[in-house]
């Protein structure tokens, strides 16, 4: 009795539709979640997981990856980093600097050079 239920519903296709409707909102809340969760939270595991995206970003792009993609930026002199650090800089001004600061790779910025003293 109860699967005759099911299988009339499943004919219908209110069963389909239904899952059909989960599915669409949770792919439209999960990236929204995704984003939303690190500024609502103060997780330090959340933070190093950006940081790590970041050095390995900075890796990928032929840098050492001891330093952030930010502090890359701050110490170039010239090609495409340059155009990466007028955005950062356009939407927060002086983030690169900041992020240099804050790496303590400020003492390297003067000389354009990253890495080990």
């Amino acid at each position: 009795m109860y699967t005759l239920r099911i299988l009339k519903l499943l004919e219908r296709g209110v069963f389909v539709v239904l899952l059909y409707l989960i599915f669409v909102f949770c792919c439209i809340l999960g990236p929204i979640a995704a984003l939303l969760y690190p500024l609502a939270t103060n997780d330090g595991y959340i933070r190093n997981f950006f940081e790590a995206a970041d050095r390995m970003l900075a890796a990928f792009h032929g840098k050492s990856g001891r330093w952030t993609l930010s502090v890359e930026c701050a110490a170039a002199n010239a090609g495409w980093l340059r155009i990466v650090r007028w955005m950062l800089d356009t939407i927060q001004p002086g983030h690169c600097e900041r992020a240099a600061i804050s790496e303590h790779a400020y003492c390297r910025i003067k000389d354009k050079k990253l890495g080990h003293k």
